[in-house]
């Protein structure tokens, strides 16, 4: 009989323990929420986080490309300008040096002309006018368009003025030519002047 008794309750019917039954049904209630929803909350959390990471080192990243990206556009154009500066000063270094040179050797054989005439100096050569026309084919590539139209209209008169000599042999000619090379001259210093930036008190004339 005791035996018998231990078996009883074994034998009992549940639905007389609503207890039981209520804490059965809270437990299958938990245990039918499926793994892959915490999974997946956590990695769309882990997802999150390293998104919002990339992309702040990629807005990051971006902005100092561009940052980068003016600094170094200034930076060609404040070399594009130097050069340009530096450009512009051997120009006019080199368009100063040819019109000094010419209005020298235009001056000096203004000179020699004007003794061959007056019969105070040697006749002259042959090829006397050859080194003033070099230095003017230098002087036409530096000089301004007006520089160098008033440079050759110089030379020419210098040219026909010391031809005078052999060609006419008229006094009055010869007198003649110097005015018309006295005043080309003139304009050719005018416009020298100018593109040099040179006041015109501190000049002298090349009339020898």
């Amino acid at each position: 009989m005791a035996w018998t008794g231990a078996l009883l309750p074994l034998c009992l019917d549940v639905r007389e323990f609503p207890e039981l039954i209520a804490q059965k049904e809270g437990l299958l209630a938990v245990n039918t929420t499926p793994l892959w929803v915490p999974l997946l909350i956590a990695a769309l959390g882990v997802l999150g986080t390293a998104g919002g990471a990339i992309a702040g080192v990629v807005i990051t990243q971006h902005r100092s490309d561009r940052r980068e990206g003016v600094q170094w556009t200034r930076l060609r154009e404040q070399e594009r300008e130097r050069w340009a500066r530096e450009d512009t000063l051997r120009t006019f270094d080199q368009r100063r040096d040819s019109y000094i040179d010419f209005e020298e050797k235009l001056r000096s054989t203004a000179l020699l002309v004007s003794q061959s005439q007056t019969r105070t100096g040697p006749s002259l050569e042959t090829d006397w006018q050859l080194s003033v026309f070099q230095r003017l084919l230098r002087l036409r590539v530096f000089a301004s368009q007006e520089g160098a139209e008033t440079a050759n209209d110089v030379y020419n008169a210098l040219w026909r003025w010391g031809d005078m000599e052999d060609s006419y042999g008229d006094e009055g000619d010869a007198h003649n030519a110097e005015f018309v090379y006295d005043e080309a001259c003139e304009r050719f210093l005018a416009v020298m002047r100018r593109d040099l930036r040179i006041d015109l008190g501190t000049t002298t004339s090349s009339k020898p």
